[in-house]
């Protein structure tokens, strides 16, 4: 049953990159399919990559880029509020 106060559903795509251990991408374990989260409120996405890491986030049609993995391979982006809606895809790939 669908109500005004339907949050966000995200499905979240996983994928690696299998060019060797140390380039593996992630985001963190709380971002997972069948996530929902409050509408209206800014969307922080993080995770951990190689240290310096140039990484690519887009969630619906929302592409951020070149945020930077710092000297421990910790990277975040954040994203605008969204209207309810969904289901929305975040995908996130190293360039």
């Amino acid at each position: 049953m669908k109500t005004k106060t339907v949050c966000l559903l995200i499905f979240l795509t996983f994928y690696s990159i299998f060019s060797g251990a140390q380039n593996k991408l992630n985001v963190d374990a709380i971002f997972s399919s069948h996530m929902v989260l409050q509408r209206h409120h800014k969307i922080p996405v993080w995770g951990t990559a190689k240290p310096n890491a140039e990484i690519t986030v887009t969630l619906k049609d929302v592409t951020v880029q070149a945020a930077v993995s710092n000297s421990q391979g910790r990277w975040n982006v954040n994203f605008e509020a969204l209207e309810a809606g969904g289901p929305y895809r975040l995908k996130y790939c190293i360039q």
